[in-house]
């Protein structure tokens, strides 16, 4: 794993634990590259 990666890894991974639990929001995983999330606030 390139060390840029793996000084991110943490960081992302946190960011979509946040994002799954959290209600307000609505998530979707794209498959472009190495995956970009998608998300978007919920009234």
């Amino acid at each position: 794993m390139r060390k840029y990666i793996r000084f991110y890894r943490d960081f992302v991974l946190a960011l979509n634990s946040a994002l799954a639990a959290d209600d307000r929001v609505e998530i979707c995983q794209l498959p472009v590259g190495d995956g970009v999330t998608l998300c978007r606030r919920v009234k």
